[in-house]
């Protein structure tokens, strides 16, 4: 069995909703791991440049837009999570049970996007240029702008 998934880089409302998933797949014999959290706009942009380039056959959203961006105090609005332990072709019929279970507790699922990316979740209705505007916001006002 691995070992329970990492939640301390993720918003508080993910973390709980990602615990619950993991707690339900296990129920079903499904375990899992977290294969990205929180990343920075330097690590989102080399990922978003590797995809566009067709070096990643991963999608990854430009630097800026990401929910993985901690934002959030610091933390998360996204993670990305796949099954452990099992072929290719059992993972993704797995996968697809992840986003089903996903939505069915509240989380976005990234299988639903034009671009699917079937193992990427984030909390609904998370605005990430408001989240930025109020750090800069706030970053200004501690330097006196």
């Amino acid at each position: 069995m691995t070992e329970p998934v990492d939640i301390s880089d993720l918003h508080p409302d993910l973390g709980s909703k990602i615990r619950q998933m993991e707690i339900r797949l296990l129920g079903e014999g499904i375990e899992i791991v977290k294969t990205s959290g929180a990343r920075g706009f330097l690590a989102q942009a080399k990922l978003y440049i590797a995809y566009k380039h067709g070096l990643s056959k991963y999608p990854a959203a430009a630097a800026g837009t990401s929910r993985h961006h901690p934002f959030f105090d610091g933390k998360s609005g996204a993670c990305d999570l796949s099954p452990v332990h099992v072929t290719e072709e059992v993972r993704e019929h797995q996968k697809i049970r992840m986003g089903a279970l996903a939505k069915e507790i509240g989380l976005v699922w990234g299988g639903d996007f034009a671009v699917a990316d079937n193992v990427h979740f984030e909390l609904p209705g998370l605005d990430v240029w408001q989240h930025y505007m109020n750090l800069m916001g706030t970053l200004d006002r501690q330097r006196g702008f």
